[in-house]
């Protein structure tokens, strides 16, 4: 008898990341420069409805639209996760990774040394999540509150604290 493939589970996010992100971020149906200095546009999208960079020129959208861009976002990540051999984590530590490239970016998310430890199965411990609460201010490093508060979420997540529900 042959084996027939296992067909690849759909990936649905689950309703603490969404709420999560949606604290987190914020939601802005305008054009607006984040904190990181780029034109932004929902929950945090840089892009918009059609893939485009935002500009302050970017038409605004609605919540719904703001919604379905973060959806396709959590998607994206969700997908280049496992391609960069997130296959290795449950669907908590997948969700924790995808909340953090939310914040950080994917590309810099994956040239971690958190990332790049937890591949590997190192177990590891909420500072090396706190480790991405700092910016940097007047060439200071400067710790802030809201980016810790993020990183336990995250933690959290990573080692199943936070039940998920759909």
């Amino acid at each position: 008898m042959e084996r027939q493939p296992k067909k690849e589970m759909k990936y649905k996010p689950s309703k603490q990341l969404i709420e999560a992100l949606i604290r987190f971020e914020g939601m802005k149906c305008e054009p607006y420069i984040c904190p990181a200095g780029y034109w932004t546009i929902g929950i945090g999208s840089r892009y918009d409805l059609s893939g485009q960079v935002v500009t302050k020129n970017t038409k605004p959208i609605n919540k719904n639209e703001a919604t379905k861009l973060l959806h396709d976002t959590i998607l994206e990540i969700h997908r280049a996760l496992l391609l960069n051999g997130g296959s290795v984590f449950n669907h908590n530590q997948i969700e924790a990774f995808i909340e953090l490239a939310f914040n950080i970016g994917y590309p810099t998310l994956v040239k971690t040394r958190l990332f790049i430890n937890a591949k590997k199965g190192v177990d590891l411990s909420i500072g090396d999540f706190t480790q991405f609460c700092h910016y940097r201010s007047n060439g200071k490093l400067i710790e802030s509150k809201q980016l810790k508060q993020r990183r336990i979420f995250d933690w959290n997540m990573y080692i199943g604290a936070i039940e998920r529900t759909f």
